[in-house]
């Protein structure tokens, strides 16, 4: 059963800890995105975590509350997908800097000799 916007929106307002972030997103229809516009309200309490979504379109609008367990996976999903990103960035850095020391022929700090 889905959740009410209205009334999800009107319980969580206000509640301890209440914390509220909100970006407008407008899609030019380029991508795979129909051409709308997009209201997201990012909302934390002491209770947990709720997105507020709501869109227009040409077929008309819609509006989505998020509950706290799929706020949660998707927070996972991110930190999983920027973790690897990360360990991708970092090895790639450091092959870089091992390839620029052996380039001026260094190795672990101590130089190579070169022949006459």
């Amino acid at each position: 059963m889905p959740i009410d916007y209205d009334r999800a929106r009107e319980t969580i307002w206000g509640a301890p800890g209440f914390q509220v972030r909100r970006s407008t997103v407008v899609s030019s229809g380029l991508t795979f995105l129909p051409n709308a516009t997009y209201v997201i309200e990012t909302i934390r309490t002491d209770d947990g975590w709720r997105v507020f979504i709501q869109w227009v379109d040409a077929d008309g609008g819609q509006r989505e509350v998020l509950p706290d367990k799929a706020v949660r996976a998707l927070w996972r999903h991110y930190e999983s997908i920027m973790a690897t990103a990360r360990k991708e960035r970092a090895k790639r850095g450091s092959e870089t800097r091992k390839l620029k020391a052996a380039q001026r022929g260094e190795d672990n700090g101590l130089q190579f000799q070169t022949e006459p």
